[in-house]
């Protein structure tokens, strides 16, 4: 089984490569990392409380069960125009690439 990790704007194609892998742990551990990331951004930009909620996601996904499919769209600014950004793990067909 494969997995599939990637992030978006919902309703746009994804902002970054979708990375594949074989291994459920490791698409958890990509996705918290990509969150995390997020994260560290909006708490640097001012955005405390949003980085907050989306550390709190990282926990949540940090407890998901193996082979649990998950996602969630989180802040990305404090506009009111803001449609987040959506990240995800999923099982996919796609193989992952050669190195």
């Amino acid at each position: 089984m494969n997995y599939a990790v990637g992030h978006n704007t919902p309703g746009y194609s994804p902002e970054s490569d979708v990375w594949v892998t074989e291994d459920y742990d490791s698409a958890k551990r990509a996705l918290i990392d990509d969150l995390e990331r997020h994260a560290d951004w909006l708490d640097e930009i001012g955005l405390h409380d949003q980085a907050e909620e989306v550390s709190a996601e990282c926990e949540d996904l940090n407890l998901a069960s193996v082979g649990t499919e998950w996602s969630t769209t989180v802040p990305s600014s404090d506009s009111e125009h803001d449609l987040g950004l959506s990240f995800w793990l999923n099982v996919t067909e796609e193989e992952p690439e050669e190195d």
